[in-house]
Parts: structure tokens; C-alpha cells; sequence
């Protein structure tokens, strides 16, 4: 049984068909959420195109290393930040990779796989995290740096971040929001557009935020009334009603 991580052999034309071979349809799907087979074909075409691009240097730290090559590819294969990568993602940045002077690691693999986040107009998460702990308490009047930062603020809470009290709670709350905000910029990143959520959120959220300006407005108009009618506080809504009822 083959292993998503075991070597296999082949032509340069054999590696861009492996590569090409994960449908088009598939392109904007992360790695973790491919078949088996389509991970192993992907695995299986990043380390022949390396060993193609680096001939020498590659199969010199296969005599030199036993199971160096196995080992790499299982680091790759269960790496986090490859696992949220698409297959164009890979693609592109192992066609970066192979364009340097020496055998890329793994890491250095990845890095070239990661998109600019600025060209797409998101900050890094702890931008993020300053930017949604700073204006959490003018949400809908700040003029969000991304849709990304606002969508994350609100799955985490905005009253959780405005309260949040003690280095505790505030890395637990900032734990939460790297996740959601991660979430968020993966699906920006593979063409998602989020303007249509963060809008209806924002549009929800002014709904509310008068419903509760009415809601306060007409208590204060019952409390002037009641004062007027000597009315005590510790009385019972009910008990209230009818004194002001018979008031009228």
C-alpha cells in the first residue's frame, strides 16, 4: 500500500501531469480538504519536480541522509500552513522555489507557496488584532481595513473584546480571533468575496443597535412619566401600568 508520502519516479512531462491532474474544479481547494489520492499526486509531483530542478543536490542528501526523503515529504504533507494551501498555490510557489540556486527546504517551500496577503488588501493577524481590539467599541462607524477584520471581530464578539480583562482571557480571546481571522483570509484568498456577509452583518447590527435606541428612548419616557406621577421605582411594571392608566 502506497503512502501519501512514498517515492515514486518519473519524466518531467510525467511531473506536470501529476500536477495537472487534479481538476480544474479543484484548483481552489485546500490541500486537507483534497482525496488521498489527489494529496498523494500532488506530494509525489512537488519532490520530482525538485529533484529534476536540483538533480545533484537532491540525490546528494538521499545517500548522505537515510530516509531524508521520506521524512521531508511527511513534514510537508502534515505541515499546517501547506495543508491550507490550494493546488494553485502550490504550484505557483514551487514554480518559485525551483527558480533559486539551491534545493529549497521544506520551509522555504512553503514560505514561496504563501500569498501576499497586501495585495489582497489584509493585514497580518496581529494588524488584525490590534485593528478589531481598538475600534470594538465603534463597530459599525470605523471604516474596516478589511472585511476579513470585521467578519473575525464579530464571530469572536465584540462585547468579549471590549470587556476582556486580564493577559488570560486576552490571549485566549486573541487565540480565537487568529483562528476565525485565518479562516477568513483562506477563503478570500481562494476567491471568496465577503463584502455580501460583512455588509448584512453591519446592516443587522444597525437594525439592533436602533431597536435598542427606541427601546431606551421609550423607558426613559415611562420613567419621566412615572416621576411625574409620584410614581415609586420598586413598584412592580404591572402595579405601574395601572397607576399610570388611571392618571391619564
Amino acid at each position: 500500500m502506497t503512502s501519501p508520502g512514498s517515492t515514486t519516479e518519473g519524466t518531467a512531462a510525467g511531473n506536470v501531469a501529476d500536477m495537472d491532474k487534479a481538476r480544474e474544479s479543484r484548483q481552489v481547494s485546500v490541500f486537507s480538504e483534497l482525496s488521498k489520492e489527489d494529496q498523494a499526486r500532488i506530494i509525489n509531483g512537488v519532490f520530482s519536480e525538485l529533484k529534476n530542478s536540483f538533480p545533484g543536490q537532491f540525490l546528494k542528501y538521499v545517500r548522505e541522509i537515510p530516509g531524508w526523503e521520506d521524512h521531508e515529504r511527511k513534514r510537508l504533507f502534515n505541515d499546517d500552513d501547506f495543508r491550507r494551501l490550494t493546488a494553485r498555490q502550490i504550484k505557483s510557489g514551487l514554480t518559485t522555489a525551483c527558480k533559486g540556486e539551491f534545493l529549497p527546504s521544506v520551509g522555504r517551500l512553503i514560505q514561496c507557496c504563501q500569498p501576499d496577503l497586501s495585495e489582497l488588501g489584509l493585514p497580518d493577524t496581529e494588524q488584525a488584532w490590534q485593528e478589531a481590539c481598538n475600534h470594538s467599541h465603534e463597530v459599525i462607524q470605523h471604516r474596516w481595513s478589511h472585511e476579513a477584520v470585521y467578519l473575525a471581530g464579530r464571530r469572536v464578539g465584540w462585547h468579549a473584546i471590549r470587556s476582556a480583562g486580564g493577559d488570560i482571557q486576552v490571549q485566549r480571546l486573541r487565540k480565537l480571533f487568529a483562528a476565525a481571522y485565518q479562516h477568513l483570509v483562506d477563503d478570500t484568498v481562494r476567491g471568496a468575496d465577503l463584502r455580501g456577509e460583512a455588509i448584512a452583518a453591519l446592516q443587522d447590527m444597525r437594525r439592533q443597535s436602533e431597536e435598542e435606541k427606541a427601546i431606551r428612548y421609550g423607558q426613559f419616557l415611562v420613567q419621566q412619566e412615572m416621576d411625574k406621577q409620584g410614581i415609586p421605582q420598586r413598584m412592580s411594571g404591572a402595579e405601574a401600568l395601572k397607576r399610570m392608566k388611571a392618571g391619564l
